[in-house]
């Protein structure tokens, strides 16, 4: 009986130091001053819409310095809705370690296309439609769509081309075609320029072509496409292609080209 009651007390002594050294490690850890901060931003590159040091800067604005800044009154989430406001940021994630490090992962838009729009107003579009403003730091290379496109000028982060303030303008139908164009390696190389002439068709600049390509609409991009690029490696680097002024891909199973 004793020997049952020393074994329940060493128990109670044991849990009881167990306790006690968790309570005193949590609030040793929780008066420790941030470490460390690491910061990965993806994609990878040498240039892009924002930077580390900009991240870092974001971040001791927010916490005054944040290697001063105690755990206990760092809160990861609060960090993330700070970065998130970053228009050129589509994605954040904050963590805080039990070595007292913080981790950042930055995960930025990747645009596709560039569009210009009749007013002059300009933003990039990424391949899920969300509309990304210019950046004085960084000009990606990728096509551009311009001509007879009306839209608002962008500033804040996170706008798509569903919202309300686009759906009257033919952003959709563009982005369709960027993507088209940009998941195929020989239209990739091939299409300089989209643009929206003034009766509502898309027009195609063609490298090593002098004049126009009209796609039309946004419908049977594949056979549209498909009949182009024959049609392109029959012609190309013979006289006949000087003679066009423009040809034609809307109409069904037929290239129309008008001559000069």
């Amino acid at each position: 009986m004793v020997k049952r009651i020393l074994v329940i007390l060493l128990w109670l002594v044991t849990a009881a130091a167990i306790i006690a050294l968790f309570v005193y490690m949590r609030t040793t850890y929780r008066n420790s001053t941030i470490k460390k901060l690491n910061i990965e931003v993806f994609p990878t590159g040498e240039r892009r819409f924002i930077n580390k040091e900009e991240i870092m800067q974001t971040v001791d604005i927010l916490y005054d310095t944040l290697c001063k800044t105690l755990v206990k009154d760092f809160d990861p989430k609060k960090a993330d809705s700070m970065l998130i406001k970053n228009p050129w940021i589509e994605n954040a994630t904050v963590n805080l370690s039990l070595s007292g490090e913080v981790k950042i992962k930055i995960k930025e838009y990747e645009p596709i296309a560039r569009i210009f729009g009749t007013q002059n107003q300009t933003a990039y579009i990424d391949k899920k439609g969300f509309l990304i403003p210019v950046s004085d730091c960084y000009t990606p290379y990728v096509p551009i769509v311009s001509g007879f496109l009306n839209f608002h000028h962008v500033t804040c982060a996170h706008q798509h081309i569903s919202d309300s303030a686009y759906q009257n303008t033919q952003l959709r139908e563009a982005l369709e075609i960027v993507q088209f164009i940009v998941a195929d390696s020989i239209l990739d190389a091939l299409v300089e320029q989209i643009y929206l002439n003034d009766e509502g068709e898309f027009e195609l600049a063609i490298r090593l072509l002098n004049f126009p390509v009209i796609l039309g609409n946004n419908k049977q991009l594949d056979e549209k496409f498909t009949k182009f690029k024959v049609f392109y490696a029959n012609k190309l680097g013979t006289e006949e292609l000087n003679k066009y002024r423009k040809i034609s891909l809307k109409y069904q199973n037929q290239i129309v080209c008008t001559k000069k």
